[in-house]
């Protein structure tokens, strides 16, 4: 407990609220790539389309980074998390929701901004968490990366899992 009578979690609970923050969203990133093509023909996304689609997500996650870093500065991790989060979820149901091109690219476009908002939300936090606990962050900044790049693989992985009974827009 802290002097105000307020629980504190420990390092390691806040490397896995972290670690756990980032795979859920690269788990719901790369789910959608084994529907590529059944969401290319449901959609009526041409190549083009479906390269601004794909492309376009990491283009607005790259512009949504500073604007990420500013809101955290701003408003504190919890708001900006909060907010990045809310923005990915609708861009999320968006695409779900999509029956055209337009609307989905749309999604993909704010999924994007949403999830490079809460990019250095998290890496501040990583930080913070490292100096609170006299821990040299570069441990947890390894074990962080590394479980961003395992979870690439955890979106296929839960698409062949669930593939049998559910479609793109349930996954």
């Amino acid at each position: 407990m802290t002097a105000t009578g307020k629980h504190r979690l420990g390092y390691s609970a806040h490397l896995a609220v972290l670690i756990t923050t980032v795979i859920g969203t690269n788990i719901g990133y790369t789910a959608l790539l084994p529907y590529l093509p059944r969401l290319s023909e449901n959609l009526g996304l041409s190549s083009a389309g479906l390269a601004v689609f794909l492309t376009g997500f990491a283009v607005t996650k790259i512009l949504g980074q500073p604007l990420g870093g500013y809101l955290a500065d701003a408003w504190g991790l919890r708001v900006t998390a909060a907010a990045a989060l809310t923005t990915a979820v609708v861009g999320m149901a968006m695409v779900t929701a999509a029956d055209t091109a337009s609307p989905a690219i749309l999604g993909r476009l704010i999924w994007g901004a949403g999830d490079g908002i809460l990019t250095p939300v998290l890496y501040r936090a990583l930080t913070m968490a490292a100096a609170d606990h006299g821990r040299d962050p570069a441990s947890g900044f390894a074990k962080l990366g590394s479980a961003a790049v395992l979870s690439f693989a955890g979106g296929p992985f839960v698409v062949g899992l669930v593939h049998p009974f559910a479609g793109y827009q349930a996954v």
